[in-house]
């Protein structure tokens, strides 16, 4: 299960998308976000618009073989909230599963994953020198 410490979506800025999700949690809206305002095609600075954040959203935009991953997870965190009154549990898992579909609306984002667990296999991928350029560019 993708976990918010260790989640695909996160990344340099990770702390800004895992905090996005509890903008608005609490009711009311409150005034339009700039997120809120952006289309679903990334803008030049690669941003892209934040699904909805609701079980039946989060699972509508996964893949078959993530779905059952999600239903399997979902279902335990609701059995574990009946059992114990607590919302925690379930929280967590979508939250963790909000944060996986945004980060696969990203351009890209299957390439990455597929050139990550090459790498973590031990297969040689194509590779490029870095230049970095000076600071601020």
């Amino acid at each position: 299960m993708p976990t918010i410490d260790h989640h695909p979506a996160l990344s340099d800025n990770g702390d800004e998308l895992a905090t996005l999700g509890r903008e608005h949690q609490l009711g009311d809206p409150g005034p339009v976000s700039r997120l809120e305002r952006m289309s679903a095609q990334a803008s030049p600075a690669g941003r892209v618009e934040r699904p909805e954040r609701s079980p039946a959203a989060i699972r509508a935009e996964l893949p078959e073989d993530l779905r059952a991953q999600f239903d399997a997870e979902y279902q335990a965190a609701l059995d574990d909230a009946r059992a114990t009154y607590r919302l925690d549990r379930l929280d967590e898992v979508i939250e963790a599963w909000w944060l996986t579909v945004w980060a696969r609306r990203v351009p890209g984002h299957e390439q990455t994953m597929a050139t990550g667990r090459r790498i973590a296999a031990g297969e040689p991928v194509k590779t490029f020198p870095y230049e970095p350029g000076p600071p601020g560019r």
